[in-house]
């Protein structure tokens, strides 16, 4: 009898107190593992970024190795206003976009025949950390009655130089190139408007001077949205080379992530912001503390938004014969 009366004494369970302790446990866990999950994945992301700058680079130093110089940043060379991202296709494995391209014709369409190439997404233009949609809409109708919308992003920039104020001690360099509603159209970098530069005309030496800058994400301040914004929003990489392509330039001005903008209908309500020119938009990226750049020596670095402003700017003039500082 005692032994059947033990076969089906009933099982005791959890009490409402361990339970909770329980669930405690886990919610702890938890809290503790999702910042580790966060930081393994930013990390993740960040080495992408880097890698897409340095395939960047490689592909800029193809292009001069052909050509005998840097594409230009922007520039009618070709005919019509065509950007340097579009120029270096084949030597990132898209040639067949690169045929696509009437470079006698404005950017991300050809012509009337709207073929928008423009729509093809170059993942090696996107940095993986970015919230950004990979395609924007601006709201216009190209020739021929197409649709601008949805055109591809691009997230690094091109460098002019720094603020304009510098080059106005050339006078000459300040008559051709003035400072416009746009903002500094510097020609002190290595990339602008219709630019030749070679390798050799980075005097200040190629590991000291910075070719291409990382515009990804949103900066603080700023709303998220997948209009343009006058450019200090998000940029593509041939689609609309509006004001001859400036969108796609940075003179440096203002520190890395700075709160600056043309468009002021994207600053948030109540946020301190200045407002600025298109060109010069901060630089800006979704890592924590900083943006990462492409040096013309083909190398990447990681630059803190706490760089000294003058370093940063040295940065990126190719021969302003400064000394750099600590970067």
């Amino acid at each position: 009898m005692s032994v059947s009366r033990s076969l089906h004494r009933p099982r005791s369970g959890f009490t409402l107190i361990e339970l909770l302790v329980v669930i405690a446990i886990i919610a702890i866990l938890i809290a503790l593992l999702v910042p580790a999950v966060q930081k393994v994945r930013e990390a993740a992301a960040r080495t992408q970024c880097v890698n897409n700058l340095k395939q960047i680079g490689v592909a800029l130093h193809a292009f001069h190795d052909v050509n005998k110089r840097l594409p230009a940043g922007n520039g009618n060379l070709t005919g019509a206003y065509h950007l340097w991202a579009a120029f270096i296709l084949p030597y990132i494995e898209q040639q067949s976009l690169f045929n696509q391209i009437d470079f006698k014709s404005g950017g991300g369409w050809n012509g009337s025949t709207g073929n928008l190439y423009g729509y093809n997404i170059v993942r090696i233009y996107l940095c993986p950390s970015s919230i950004r949609a990979p395609t924007m809409n601006y709201g216009a109708a190209a020739p021929g009655g197409a649709s601008y919308d949805p055109l591809a992003i691009l997230e690094y920039l091109s460098i002019m130089g720094s603020d304009g104020a510098r080059q106005f001690t050339s006078p000459a360099i300040a008559a051709t190139y003035p400072d416009s509603g746009w903002g500094s159209q510097s020609v002190l970098g290595c990339m602008y408007e219709n630019s030749k530069t070679k390798l050799t005309d980075i005097t200040d030496g190629t590991s000291n001077t910075m070719m291409v800058g990382e515009f990804s994400g949103v900066t603080k301040c700023q709303k998220t949205n997948d209009f343009q914004g006058g450019g200090d929003d998000v940029v593509t990489w041939d689609g609309y080379a509006n004001a001859g392509g400036l969108y796609v330039h940075r003179s440096i001005v203002y520190p890395p992530n700075s709160a600056v903008f043309y468009n002021t209908t994207l600053q948030i309500t109540g946020c301190p912001a200045t407002t600025g020119k298109i060109t010069s938009a901060a630089l800006k990226s979704m890592h924590p503390g900083g943006i990462n750049i492409l040096l013309a020596d083909g190398s990447v670095r990681s630059i803190l938004d706490s760089i000294n402003l003058d370093t940063y700017k040295n940065l990126a003039d190719r021969r302003d014969q400064q000394t750099l500082g600590d970067f």
